[in-house]
């Protein structure tokens, strides 16, 4: 179970913490999973490309693809304006 929160100041993200049990290749995965999205736009296309840009330069997180950190992600920003 992997959670995401996201702190954002309208649009754009500000912060944002992963929790839970992952297993993160390579060892510092986490440390650019937590600062790279910092300064986005609360976007689908644009995290959705940022993800796509982290898989793609190697990064594993145990079983979860794309479309699940996607989907954590994402979910985390909605929580984020309520």
């Amino acid at each position: 179970m992997v959670r995401a929160y996201v702190l954002r100041e309208g649009d754009t993200i500000k912060d944002i913490m992963f929790t839970g049990t992952m297993h993160m290749v390579p060892g510092d995965a986490l440390e650019k999973l937590e600062k790279e999205p910092i300064g986005l736009n609360v976007n689908e296309n644009i995290i959705r490309e940022k993800i796509r840009e982290w898989f793609g330069s190697g990064v594993e997180i145990g079983l979860m693809g794309e479309e699940q950190l996607h989907g954590i992600i994402m979910e985390a920003c909605r929580q984020s304006y309520q």
